[in-house]
């Protein structure tokens, strides 16, 4: 698994050359959102967040409350994309993120939001009870995880975030569909104002 994970890095790292740049300045480092992604809102809005997270990073859990005001305040416009960045010293972490893509595989993207909904208020520690309330029984769970898709999910979007320079989370990158534009935030939990700023020049260009 360990070879798999650094070869994989790797040719991330050649896909998405890495670069230095400061907050906010456009980049290029990680994929551009796709449809089959867990996205949170009108799937094919002009702007996209795409937030790099932990399920057991308190950071995380007030960035998602903030994400979510940001898809009421914008409706149509903007959507949020959330790919996994398990953090090593986080116990539950993995485990959280992989039960989740299970959930999303089996039960579809509007349970996957739930299940995220559930985690941060309850806990990763509780992963497994969180998915079996959205109905993915500890056997159907169970069976998931040993069939490994997910697992090369939740490793294939830490390669990506280790190729993009990613160390912490919430990372968040604001993407234009018309322009394929793409901002960088660093590493922090940004306030509404902040968003909605980056938000607001991709929206008008």
């Amino acid at each position: 698994m360990k070879r798999r994970l650094v070869l994989l890095h790797f040719l991330l790292t050649l896909a998405f050359p890495l670069a230095s740049f400061a907050d906010g300045m456009t980049v290029s480092l990680v994929p551009a959102p796709s449809r089959t992604e867990h996205i949170l809102g009108r799937r094919n809005a002009p702007v996209t967040v795409i937030v790099y997270s932990d399920f057991e990073c308190p950071a995380c859990k007030f960035h998602h409350a903030t994400l979510r005001r940001v898809i009421r305040k914008y409706r149509t416009k903007v959507n949020v994309v959330y790919r996994n960045f398990p953090l090593p010293m986080h116990s539950f972490a993995r485990d959280a993120a992989v039960a989740g893509e299970c959930i999303a595989k089996e039960k579809g993207n509007a349970a996957y939001w739930q299940y995220i909904y559930l985690i941060y208020e309850n806990g990763t520690a509780k992963y497994a009870q969180m998915a079996d309330a959205m109905a993915l029984s500890p056997q159907d769970l169970e069976a998931c995880r040993n069939a490994g898709e997910a697992d090369t999910i939740v490793d294939r979007q830490l390669a990506e975030g280790k190729a993009a320079d990613i160390w912490g989370t919430p990372t968040n990158f604001i993407y234009s569909r018309k322009t394929g534009s793409m901002v960088k935030l660093g590493v922090a939990a940004p306030d509404m104002e902040k968003l909605t700023s980056l938000i607001d020049k991709l929206l008008v260009e």
